[in-house]
């Protein structure tokens, strides 16, 4: 999948392959770099040799993989994220359910009581996604319109940015990163949007944190994903 497309098989090795030496810095994962830093010796790319080779025999009668997709399915309520109101403790340091990550220079943590998360932060580091609160597995069927739905405020007024991603699809955005104003008062917060891409089971439900102004602590609660129409 690339942008969403999908590609011939055996893609990529279907064409023409070449090679790049490449010494990048910065770019959009780690984030551009600090314009004091200095590239000496730091910023070399040395190459004793390279060398390229085909195997004398290799199998090309080959198939396609069939990836087996698992489709979530709402509960009873019609919400597809698990543990949405945050009733029970979970934890955030895994692939299960919500999960509570830190990037570059992100220092912060998080704790689930009295059905919400609270995010504290030491250090909002210089990414969006430095101090991240993500669920991933929503079901995003193309031509249904969906509504992200939280109530959230802050010990004093901040900003953060919602989106729904596609992990499995180069990032690419269903619901674009929305910086939204937190108040000091108790608010729920409303997204609609329509899924235009292809049929994605993977898509991500995301709280961005990160390289923001203020570092006040967060309080969310009571988050939803559902579907508003589109689908039987």
């Amino acid at each position: 999948m690339d942008g969403g497309e999908e590609q011939p098989y055996p893609a990529p090795f279907n064409q023409t392959f070449y090679m790049i030496l490449n010494l990048a810095v910065g770019g959009s994962w780690p984030g551009d770099p600090d314009p004091d830093g200095a590239f000496d010796e730091n910023a070399q790319l040395v190459v004793d040799y390279v060398k390229v080779y085909q195997k004398d025999a290799y199998d090309t009668d080959v198939e396609k993989p069939v990836r087996e997709v698992v489709w979530k399915e709402a509960d009873e309520t019609g919400n597809f994220l698990t543990n949405g109101d945050f009733s029970e403790e979970e934890a955030l340091d895994d692939t299960q359910n919500w999960s509570f990550l830190t990037a570059g220079e992100g220092v912060a943590s998080a704790s689930i009581h009295d059905n919400e998360i609270q995010i504290d932060t030491q250090n909002p580091g210089e990414l969006d996604y430095s101090v991240q609160l993500v669920q991933p597995g929503m079901p995003m069927k193309k031509g249904c319109s969906y509504r992200l739905s939280f109530d959230a405020y802050a010990d004093e007024e901040r900003t953060m940015k919602p989106a729904v991603t596609a992990p499995d699809v180069s990032w690419i955005r269903y619901l674009e990163d929305t910086e939204t104003t937190i108040t000091t008062k108790k608010t729920t917060y409303t997204f609609d949007f329509t899924m235009t891409g292809d049929d994605d089971a993977n898509g991500r439900v995301e709280f961005n944190m990160g390289n923001q102004p203020s570092s006040a602590t967060l309080h969310i609660s009571n988050v939803r994903l559902e579907i508003t129409d589109g689908q039987d």
